[in-house]
């Protein structure tokens, strides 16, 4: 009870109403790792988890999509790079915020309408708790979050020699976990843009509200999806129990209607 009047306190004291609804933002960057090393006196190269960082001001626009919903906005993290290039009164860069604290960064997590992540450990809180979910600019696809509700929007990858955009068999295929391999590839690694990011969020609050209007196309890029995502060698190693209400951005697929294959 003390926690719970303790998280409670905390939004009445930035501003949200008994009947507001939150959302919680995670990016990864490279500041976490780093401060790792410093505080425990290593001196590891971390660059190979680079192909997982993004830029947390590519966001603006999701947060603005999430903002005109109604909902405040926390972005979350322990150690950022850089704090946010966008304010708004419902828009809270907890991230570099002095009132920080390890109860805050879980009781926010727990307790938003859904979480969006780039998949990193913070979210599992989320999961824990079953929040929806919105996975966007992760990898690698192999390794996708399927047995909690969630909407999904992986990273894009292309080809160096051609400039050739992977499909989905392609991702499956080149499922690696440094940098290093996909440059070894030859492959170059592009993070969604903003129109991407908010269909996606825009998808999930349709979705959540029950305003979501599928249609006999979007029901045939799912299974579609689902098909090749089954079919590949590892996906019984990754994967088992599927939720019912996991999906793949269905404005990434009609966008990109030649990832398919």
């Amino acid at each position: 009870d003390q926690e719970e009047n303790e998280g409670q306190e905390y939004l009445r004291k930035v501003g949200l109403k008994k009947y507001d609804s939150f959302v919680c933002l995670i990016v990864r960057d490279a500041a976490y790792k780093k401060k790792r090393n410093i505080e425990l006196g290593e001196k590891r190269d971390w660059s190979y988890h680079d192909y997982r960082n993004s830029d947390i001001n590519s966001y603006t626009g999701a947060i603005d999509e999430l903002i005109k919903s109604g909902f405040w906005v926390f972005r979350m993290g322990k150690d950022v790079e850089k704090p946010l290039n966008m304010t708004h009164p419902q828009l809270i860069d907890y991230a570099t915020e002095n009132c920080q604290s390890d109860l805050l960064d879980i009781w926010l997590m727990a307790n938003c309408s859904f979480s969006i992540s780039t998949c990193i450990g913070l979210d599992e809180v989320s999961r824990i708790f079953r929040r929806p979910a919105v996975y966007a600019n992760f990898l690698p696809m192999r390794n996708m979050v399927t047995y909690t509700s969630s909407i999904n929007a992986p990273k894009r990858l292309f080809w160096i020699s051609t400039g050739v955009e992977l499909t989905l068999q392609d991702h499956l295929e080149h499922g690696y976990i440094s940098s290093q391999q996909y440059h070894k590839a030859g492959i170059q690694i592009k993070d969604l843009d903003d129109e991407e990011l908010r269909y996606v969020i825009r998808e999930m609050i349709e979705r959540r509200s029950r305003r979501w209007k599928s249609c006999q196309d979007a029901d045939e890029r799912q299974r579609k999806f689902w098909q090749v995502m089954k079919a590949h060698s590892t996906w019984s190693t990754y994967h088992d129990e599927v939720h019912p209400d996991v999906f793949l951005s269905d404005y990434f697929l009609k966008k990109n209607p030649k990832w398919l294959g």
